[in-house]
């Protein structure tokens, strides 16, 4: 196969044969770019993977690390007061009729993290004054560490009245 190249080749004048080289040449660069661009992104996906894999290395070293102080914390809280995600309601419930204020609840979210499940409700307060927003605060206070306020997001009409918007977040040991 070379030889009936070489003759294919051979037969040609000069101008020929140098367009077949640059044609050989322009396909070959062609190809090579290809070649480029392909082992850029292995070389980049490589590096990423062993990023990665740097990451669940160290935090595999970390494992006996984070059983321990898991085991501390599981010591510290009692599985009987956790809340579920309806305890979580009638909780807030409670606290919102404590501090005498009207209010919407969303249906509660729960998140299963593990050896956990996280429930967050969001409980919404027309305009009220703040001193009622910090006595629903304070009964929620009474719940911790089972039960917290994760965010709030108050929204003032400039004549003392504000409403409110709080995410409230409990957990409990999954069975």
């Amino acid at each position: 196969m070379f030889a009936k190249i070489t003759a294919f080749y051979r037969s040609r004048n000069r101008r020929e044969r140098f367009m077949l080289l640059a044609m050989v040449f322009f396909a070959a660069a062609i190809w090579f770019t290809f070649l480029m661009d392909k082992g850029k992104k292995l070389s980049a996906e490589k590096e990423a993977l062993e990023q990665r894999l740097a990451s669940a290395d160290f935090i595999i070293s970390k494992g006996p690390q984070i059983q321990a102080e898991l085991d501390k914390i599981s010591g510290v809280i009692d599985p009987a007061k956790t809340y579920n995600a309806l305890a979580l309601q009638i909780a807030i419930e409670e606290c919102a009729r404590t501090a005498d204020i009207q209010y919407t609840l969303s249906n509660a979210s729960t998140k299963d993290a593990g050896k956990f499940k996280l429930h967050t409700i969001s409980i919404n307060f027309p305009k009220n004054s703040l001193k009622a927003f910090a006595t629903f605060e304070n009964a929620i206070a009474k719940y911790e560490p089972y039960i917290t306020i994760s965010r709030v997001n108050f929204d003032g009409d400039g004549n003392g009245g504000v409403t409110a918007r709080y995410n409230v977040s409990s957990f409990e040991l999954a069975k």
